[in-house]
């Protein structure tokens, strides 16, 4: 007897998942080097007051000019940036790797 998919799905009773514990929305090293980088992004920018692209806003954005991932906490290959040139490095990739802005 051949039985559609669709009815042999509606048989199938399904129970909710039950957890007993919560999921970690961020690793304990993640969440120490967040920490770790707020600090230190908030001392880079004190540092370093006027966006290094325009040079006419207040800086308030870190950008990582190297990928995050090894270079996350290392303030050296970080760029003070103001939220508009922020978005144009990222929106415009071609002109910020001719700037230096990206590599």
């Amino acid at each position: 007897m051949v039985v559609s998919r669709r009815h042999a799905e509606e048989e199938v009773k399904r129970t909710p998942l039950k957890r007993t514990t919560y999921l970690n929305p961020m690793s304990k090293k993640r969440r120490k080097d967040a920490i770790e980088y707020k600090a230190l992004r908030e001392a880079f920018l004190k540092e370093l007051p006027v966006c290094e692209v325009c040079q006419k806003s207040k800086s308030t954005d870190a950008h990582h000019a190297e990928k995050r991932g090894k270079n996350y906490l290392r303030a050296e290959t970080w760029l003070a940036t103001c939220r508009p040139c922020h978005d144009k490095i990222h929106r415009e990739p071609k002109w910020a790797r001719q700037h230096g802005y990206l590599k």
